[in-house]
């Protein structure tokens, strides 16, 4: 369905046919037909620029990579694509989810937390570091399922937020960053179309199950160590990385 590309600066996923996606990337965002490229590429740290600059090297990116923007979904971070955490896993019916993920902790929050960027009044945030997740499935989606499926990712992602335990001034645990992004891709020609995507589906235990193994993959990668279990990792990542990206 895809191959992918993987540098220090850049993820690619190349798929061989058109697929749907679903995001709120910067580029391509939204519900989109027709896609060839889904892009999570790494800003130097601390370069701190409006939107509107971010899209626009966002989109050269692109164009000297000689893929069309219009079939390109592009999400940014500033955590190293070195430390992509992968994941694959399958249902005994050939139902295959892949996942990619990276992930920044720079800007984390908790729901309500007090904002850093008011869109409104033109703000820049202070700070940059950002959870990405890229999710294929070699079946087709209806929109319902695509969109219950968005919330399947994000409650699957705060589970291991919750996991690793970082808290604010308030004591409330961040669940996210401010920055995430995420995307699902399908293929739209696909003979079975799933319907749900709830937690009591098997497309959400195992999307929700491989978000969970791609994100431990990055974080230990970040880390540079191989943890004998999950615990002593959420604790390594607690103390040294909780307030970098």
């Amino acid at each position: 369905m895809h191959h992918v590309k993987n540098t220090s600066h850049y993820t690619a996923l190349y798929f061989s046919k058109p697929v749907s996606c679903l995001s709120w990337a910067p580029i391509g965002g939204g519900r989109r037909n027709g896609i060839r490229y889904v892009i999570n590429r790494t800003l130097p740290k601390d370069n701190i620029r409006t939107i509107l600059d971010l899209q626009a090297d966002a989109k050269q990116f692109i164009a000297e990579r000689g893929m069309q923007l219009p079939k390109t979904i592009a999400m940014l971070t500033t955590a190293s694509q070195t430390f992509l955490g992968r994941a694959i896993v399958r249902s005994n019916k050939g139902l295959l989810i892949s996942t990619y993920c990276t992930v920044g902790l720079g800007n984390a929050v908790a729901p309500g937390e007090h904002a850093a960027y008011d869109e409104e009044a033109g703000q820049i945030p202070v700070q940059s570091g950002t959870i990405n997740i890229i999710i294929t499935i070699n079946r087709n989606l209806t929109e319902n399922a695509a969109l219950e499926l968005m919330h399947t990712v994000a409650m699957a992602k705060a589970s291991v937020m919750v996991d690793l335990g970082i808290v604010n001034r308030s004591g409330k645990i961040k669940l996210a960053t401010g920055t995430d992004c995420q995307a699902i891709c399908w293929d739209p020609n696909h003979k079975t179309t799933l319907q749900f995507a709830g937690l009591h589906t098997r497309l959400a235990e195992l999307v929700s199950n491989s978000i969970r193994e791609a994100m431990i993959s990055s974080l230990a990668k970040r880390l540079g160590v191989n943890p004998k279990s999950e615990a002593e990792l959420f604790n390594l990542a607690l103390s040294r990385l909780s307030a970098t990206r």
